[in-house]
């Protein structure tokens, strides 16, 4: 075709293509509103545009998982989900004592997922108010990785999971601190 003439009709036809495509473009909406947080984190723009999910997709992050990071050594379980949630634990080590925990929670909410997080000291005493937990919610969901708002989890084989998390610092600086965890087998 490049060699040939175009004839009226195969550029009206062209043309048609073209706004046709142009016009999607122009006035079909993203399909997430969400931007980038950190390097390796995603930030959710507009609550309203969360993706569709079932806790039930994320069972590619159940097991017992341990590794790395700037902050200390870290060990992190999920349950399999099950009645639409999933439970987990997460644990902190620095210069071999228990620096801080959290119990975590991936639930259905409106059709989509939230992160929930309560942290504890390592005296077991709650970081957040009584009744308070900090909230990520589900930005973008892909096979083995789930982007929560300011949160990414990645599974990038069988064994080895990659967590990113953006922490914003009192000067509204955003650190990410990556963890790299081995599965590890129970009873070790």
């Amino acid at each position: 075709m490049a060699n040939q003439a175009r004839t009226p009709s195969m550029r009206f036809t062209m043309g048609l293509l073209f706004l046709g495509l142009a016009g999607l473009l122009i006035v079909s909406p993203p399909a997430f509103a969400q931007s980038q947080n950190t390097e390796n984190t995603l930030k959710l723009d507009n609550p309203a545009d969360r993706p569709r999910a079932e806790a039930s997709s994320l069972a590619w992050l159940a097991g017992y998982w341990q590794g790395e990071s700037s902050i200390g050594s870290a060990e992190e379980i999920w349950m399999p989900p099950s009645h639409g949630t999933m439970a987990g634990a997460f644990k902190v080590v620095r210069e071999n004592q228990p620096y801080f925990y959290e119990f975590i929670e991936i639930s259905e909410e409106e059709g989509s997922l939230t992160l929930k997080v309560k942290h504890f000291n390592a005296k077991l005493e709650g970081w957040e108010e009584k009744d308070s937990f900090v909230s990520f919610p589900l930005v973008k969901l892909g096979h083995h990785e789930a982007y929560f708002s300011g949160l990414t989890y990645r599974r990038t084989s069988h064994t080895e999971l990659r967590t990113y998390v953006a922490i914003e610092h009192e000067d509204g600086r955003l650190e990410e601190i990556e963890f790299v965890f081995q599965r590890q087998t129970a009873g070790r």
